[in-house]
């Protein structure tokens, strides 16, 4: 309804007050006025040493501050600066009034032609660059990407810029849906996977050397429901650190910053938002696994690291987590002599623990695979670059199943 009047008013009102009612509206719907422009005394009148013979307590003549020259690069300017980048879609059903109001601000058209930043600059930016409602079209998509630009990182001005300015949006929301489990059931928590249906166990009590049931371990219902829920858990926590930190390099981790990203090898802690998105995806994909009734099994190097940590550090405070919550849904789950056995799983679902190897300090210039420490322990290229190069003795998935977030 005030969207509707607001249109009405602004229909009557001649082309200049028509933009400037449009503006207030545009600040209104989004809950936040610009504030003023800050003001200075003229530098010419206070340096030039010329009295001032205004009397009494008259005001100095205020003028807006005097901004960077058109030139500046971004070395040469003294405060921070923000880039925000929107992408919005617009539907226009009414042409005309998009055109007018266009016309009303002196446009004419043209004939075939985190720790960097405690202050949350980058959120202030981006609220108020927000889009404002535009006459005649429907505001039906919109995202913002917003990073502080730094210098000694390589940054320059768009007007400078050796290279073409880039920003990374999320997959569409719509699209953004966890696959069906085999098995579904309802839990208080929501829809999860019935492991019990999944992934069906024998408990064998004959104690026999040789009995074949006995021997083998097998991915219990339990350790599969805990394992599912610390990858899920994991997926979320990448995303959150991705929508809170972009790409800013991992720093201050004793500060709790971060949720994810601090427990990768350090080799990994200046890599870019792409590159955290795929990880983030091997989190969900190896959760899929499970919810699917395949045993994990990781397919690249990016899968091993998501899964090792998984079953060393996050699967363990996941069953504190559901043992702390009396969660009946888990408790339910038939138990087997395996369960929770994470050892197991590392010996079973690995083809080998390498992986670790990037934990240890002793290890530099384990990842060139051309260096002497990689030949000697002939392991596979775990450079971030091909982290998630699939396995040569093993089936790609599929390139364009997407991101959850």
């Amino acid at each position: 309804m005030v969207r509707a009047e607001a249109e009405r008013v602004h229909a009557l009102l001649p082309s200049a007050p028509a933009a400037s009612f449009q503006e207030a509206v545009g600040h209104a719907f989004a809950g936040h006025f610009p504030d003023p422009a800050p003001v200075c005394a003229s530098p010419s009148v206070a340096d030039s040493g010329i009295d001032d013979d205004r009397e009494g307590d008259q005001a100095p003549t205020a003028v807006r501050a005097v901004g960077p020259p058109d030139d500046a690069r971004l070395a040469d300017l003294p405060g921070k600066l923000v880039r925000v980048t929107s992408v919005v879609e617009l539907h226009v059903h009414e042409p005309h009034r998009l055109l007018a109001a266009a016309r009303a601000t002196g446009w004419t058209p043209l004939r075939g032609e985190d720790d960097q930043d405690p202050d949350d600059l980058v959120g202030a930016a981006m609220a108020l660059a927000g889009p404002a409602m535009v006459p005649g079209a429907d505001d039906v998509g919109n995202e913002m990407s917003g990073e502080l630009l730094r210098p000694e990182s390589g940054d320059e001005l768009m007007d400078w810029s050796a290279t073409p300015i880039t920003a990374e949006f999320y997959s569409g929301l719509r699209l953004r849906r966890s696959p069906e489990p085999l098995h579904p059931r309802e839990t208080r928590f929501g829809t999860m996977p019935d492991f019990a249906k999944t992934f069906p166990v024998v408990n064998c009590e004959c104690e026999e050397d040789e009995c074949p049931t006995c021997e083998s371990w097998t991915l219990s219902p339990r350790t599969a429901d805990v394992l599912h829920h610390a990858l899920a858990t994991m997926a979320d926590f990448a995303y959150d650190d991705i929508q809170n930190s972009g790409g800013e390099p991992v720093t201050d981790i004793a500060d709790g910053n971060w949720m994810f990203f601090d427990r990768l090898p350090v080799v990994t802690w200046q890599q870019s938002v792409s590159w955290r998105r795929q990880v983030a995806r091997a989190c969900d994909d190896l959760a899929a696994d499970l919810a699917a009734g395949r045993w994990p099994r990781p397919r690249s190097v990016a899968e091993e690291c998501v899964l090792y940590l998984a079953l060393v550090e996050e699967a363990e405070a996941v069953l504190e987590e559901k043992e702390d919550l009396d969660d009946e849904d888990h408790a339910e789950l038939p138990t087997h002599r395996d369960d929770y056995d994470w050892n197991a799983c590392l010996e079973s679902l690995f083809q080998d623990t390498d992986i670790a190897l990037l934990y240890d300090p002793d290890m530099d210039g384990l990842l060139d695979p051309g260096s002497e420490m990689n030949r000697v322990f002939g392991i596979a290229d775990m450079r971030p670059a091909e982290w998630f190069t699939p396995f040569k003795n093993v089936e790609p998935r599929d390139p364009e199943r997407g991101f959850r977030r």
